[in-house]
């Protein structure tokens, strides 16, 4: 599958612009009639999310367009599972079939069915984010041009820590990636750093629920998971067995790193995580700050967001 996959990917690349474009929309209809035909019973969140108003009673921009696969974010999530399913449309179908059921599970109705934006779904969740999340993207790729998401259960506020809101805020950072065509094709490499925390710092309920959200709910593969500053006790006995218990593929992929700052640091280099790419907590060159990323977030979508509305209002204006 990973292999069909790839060669598609690179007939994609190859082909002119305008019949890139004809071959999305043709995949696009395929999975939309796969997606119409879904009985109504298994696919309630995923009606709610396409019928609901465009713009709501409160002012607040709802979710429709983007579950229709309309607008830029519903067209590459929509072309995110494909891509993940090697295009079979009737299993793309059904993952964003559950993608919905997911969303509306975690968020709740009162938020799932707004925009997937900072200022939308994620909008009681900026200033959380930017005080205690352990998880952000680094700013640069790896060697192999993957995009990084680095964790560390250290930089928890305990006061004001909560495992849903680390959730929400790891889909957050999925949706980001989903945005953009080369990363999701690249796919994703984790680095979890252990080196500052303690037992009570680590939460094995929200690393649950994402290990999930990797494996199941979103469409981006995720290359390499890698564990660095084990205890003594987790590197040889609880991370074996772990390994044990895991599929093939996970067991394949995760990767543990116990010894000195140098040694550990020397074999993440073996796996394309230079030290420009690590941040400081790992003996890299990057400083995080989780406060820049969601204002430059923000500013982001805000731009998205006016260029849109000036496209509508172009539109609106053009005569027939």
């Amino acid at each position: 599958q990973q292999q069909h996959q790839q060669q598609h990917q690179q007939q994609h690349q190859q082909q002119p612009s305008d019949t890139v474009r004809e071959v999305e929309e043709e995949h696009l209809y395929r999975l939309q009639i796969e997606l119409d035909s879904i009985p109504l019973i298994d696919k309630v969140a995923y009606v709610k999310a396409c019928s609901i108003p465009a713009r709501l009673s409160s002012g607040e921009e709802s979710c429709k367009y983007e579950a229709m696969g309309i607008n830029d974010i519903g067209r590459s999530r929509h072309m995110a599972y494909l891509e993940c399913c090697s295009f079979d449309a009737t299993l793309a179908a059904r993952k964003i079939v559950q993608y919905w059921e997911e969303r509306l599970e975690l968020f709740g109705v009162a938020r799932a069915f707004l925009s997937m934006t900072l200022h939308g779904t994620m909008k009681d969740e900026v200033e959380w984010m930017m005080a205690t999340s352990s998880m952000m993207i680094l700013p640069q790729r790896d060697g192999r041009g993957r995009t990084v998401i680095f964790g560390d259960p250290s930089r928890k506020d305990m006061s004001i820590y909560d495992s849903r809101r680390q959730v929400m805020t790891m889909w957050y950072l999925l949706e980001t990636v989903l945005q953009d065509a080369e990363a999701r094709r690249r796919g994703l490499v984790v680095v979890t750093s252990a080196k500052y925390s303690h037992g009570m710092s680590m939460d094995f309920k929200s690393a649950s629920w994402c290990r999930r959200l990797l494996g199941d709910v979103f469409p981006v593969p995720l290359r390499s998971s890698h564990f660095c500053h084990p205890s003594k006790v987790a590197n040889y006995v609880l991370f074996p067995i772990l390994k044990f218990l895991m599929g093939r593929d996970m067991r394949l992929r995760f990767k543990s790193h116990y010894g000195t700052d140098s040694a550990v640091l020397c074999q993440l280099e073996s796996y394309g995580l230079t030290r420009d790419v690590l941040p400081k907590e790992l003996c890299g060159a990057v400083d995080l700050d989780m406060k820049k990323w969601v204002h430059e977030r923000l500013a982001h979508e805000y731009a998205a967001a006016a260029a849109t509305a000036a496209a509508t209002d172009t539109v609106a204006l053009t005569p027939p």
